[in-house]
């Protein structure tokens, strides 16, 4: 993680400005080219369970929020979360979902590809363009 932004500098962030400073640093093909070379250097979280709940997870940083609270209705997930926040709620689900507890090492390998996946589709994908639309509204 550290050679992509340093984690201690967004913890108390909302992920969305982490997101918008890779999506800044990294051009498309360069993601591409860090999220498998990182994928391949896994070391404490297997490849399948990686993908699985990448998969499982699947666009939880970009909807709003389906809570009928009125400060809610203008932001989306990843502008209200904090990145601990997000590495809480990352574990939760994989709690939940997959019926692991993932330890320290697991959990911050996973928070890295997701992150790095997320920055991706904010590149490749019109959607999660919302991201950079909330940020620079």
């Amino acid at each position: 993680m550290k050679e992509y932004y340093n984690y201690l500098e967004w913890v108390d962030e909302s992920y969305d400005q982490l997101l918008i400073h890779i999506y800044h640093n990294f051009k498309i093909d360069e993601l591409k080219s860090i999220i498998k070379k990182e994928i391949f250097n896994l070391q404490y979280i297997s490849k399948k369970q990686l993908l699985s709940i990448l998969k499982r997870i699947g666009d939880m940083s970009i909807f709003q929020s389906k809570l009928d609270i009125k400060i809610l209705k203008e932001h989306i997930y990843c502008q209200l979360v904090s990145l601990e926040n997000l590495k809480d709620a990352l574990q939760q689900s994989v709690k939940r979902r997959e019926k692991t507890q993932l330890s320290e090492d697991m959990l911050e390998e996973l928070l890295n590809i997701f992150l790095l996946s997320e920055t991706l589709k904010i590149h490749t994908n019109k959607k999660y363009r919302i991201i950079l639309e909330k940020n620079y509204n």
